[in-house]
């Protein structure tokens, strides 16, 4: 399951939110779009995922997950043959609103995180970190190669040949996707000594929607993401323009991206070894606190080396998502992590929309990023810090529910 996981993350993330940056120049010159225009296009998919993923994480959670993983490969496929085809920007925004992020939910974020959070219980982080090593490759090795196809055949075959890609190779491997046996959650290791002591994860049916709304951990959990989601996202995807900006080739800007990912490897690579071991609300905070250093270099120049250096913090940082989905599932069990992520999406989505729309607005008003690297980097101090907070919160969650098993503490 891991190696599947890691294989769809590749192809999924690669062509997509890897890669959205590649898009920028050559799709606003043909249409003749501003830098914030072509931003609403990421502002567009980040709003379907987040309208869309409460309705699919409430699927996740109730139905087979190899039936969601194949129809969304499908529609993923289709939605980047039409991108590739089309000359109307307004079918365009509406592959981009509907049908990409729905299926990115149903096969990626939410139907992958859940498989993963359902077969592992005692290495869930290694795990997690393991399969989503293939956001990492995947943004290593595709953007070079879309990057190459871009410049010798047009941005729109680009699209195509992901298309037949995607279809390809992840209907093949869906079909082998099978669900686990059950599971008892309620011994999960306690690692090392700095773990707090071990808490059962609620198990049985999922938490009700209600019941989730009303736990103080949700929302400093939810406001934690907000802020370092968005920063995240729209930081990265800022890396190409900051760099031609700079006077640099499509190509440099590229291996920028194949640095980020190699960031993220690392990343990837020691939540893998450490994951387990060391309290997920700590790893995250110097995670969040990685990401902040990432913004204040970009704020400090524009050479190449400082660009790469920025890049590589970045994608350290971006190795936040797996040490995240772990901890949501140990806090509110994995029977409950596609509902409890889903109502989490909306939320990150409006974040990290507005964030973006933001840097495009400040690149077209000022002239400079100088402003958004500012702001991200005081909006990633203050991610670390609420983050800590969630123990403290959890705590109380665990004496406020006392009617069914305690929320896990790691």
């Amino acid at each position: 399951m891991v190696a599947i996981a890691a294989v769809s993350y590749i192809l999924l993330y690669g062509i997509t939110y890897s890669s959205f940056g590649l898009y920028i120049v050559p799709v606003s010159d043909e249409f003749g779009l501003s830098r914030a225009d072509m931003n609403v296009a990421m502002i567009l998919l980040m709003l379907g995922g987040g309208l869309a993923s409460p309705a699919v994480g409430w699927l996740v959670d109730r139905f087979p997950l190899k039936l969601i993983m194949l129809v969304s490969a499908i529609a993923i496929g289709a939605a980047l043959a039409v991108l590739g085809l089309s000359h109307s920007l307004w079918l365009d925004a509406a592959m981009v609103l509907i049908p990409l992020p729905v299926a990115l939910a149903g096969a990626g974020y939410l139907g992958m995180s859940a498989l993963i959070a359902r077969w592992f219980v005692h290495q869930r982080g290694r795990a997690m970190a393991l399969s989503m090593l293939g956001m990492a490759v995947g943004g290593i090795i595709v953007p070079p190669a879309l990057a190459w196809l871009i410049e010798t055949t047009g941005w729109r075959y680009s699209l195509l040949v992901g298309a037949v890609a995607v279809v390809a190779i992840l209907i093949p491997l869906f079909a082998l996707v099978r669900a686990p046996e059950a599971k008892d959650e309620t011994a999960a290791p306690a690692g090392n000594d700095v773990q707090q002591e071990v808490q059962s994860e609620r198990t049985g049916a999922p938490l009700a929607i209600g019941e989730i709304f009303r736990m103080p951990l949700f929302w400093t959990i939810l406001l934690a993401a907000c802020l370092s989601m968005s920063v995240m996202q729209s930081a990265s995807l800022s890396i190409v323009p900051v760099a031609t900006e700079a006077g640099i080739s499509m190509l440099e800007a590229a291996f920028l991206l194949s640095l980020a990912g190699a960031g993220t490897t690392l990343g990837n690579v020691l939540v893998a070894a450490i994951g387990d071991r060391i309290d997920r609300a700590t790893i995250l905070a110097g995670m969040f606190l990685i990401l902040a250093l990432g913004n204040l270099i970009f704020l400090n120049g524009k050479a190449y080396y400082l660009l790469v250096s920025a890049s590589v913090a970045l994608g350290l940082a971006g190795a936040m998502t797996p040490v995240f989905f772990a901890f949501v599932a140990d806090r509110f069990g994995s029977n409950s992590f596609g509902t409890v992520q889903g109502l989490m999406f909306p939320a990150t989505s409006l974040a990290t929309a507005a964030a973006m729309r933001f840097s495009g607005e400040v690149f077209d008003r000022t002239g400079s990023y100088s402003l958004m690297f500012k702001a991200f980097t005081a909006l990633a101090i203050a991610a670390a810090l609420l983050i800590l907070t969630s123990r403290f919160v959890a705590a109380r969650s665990n004496r406020q529910h006392p009617a069914g098993p305690p929320l896990q503490s790691q």
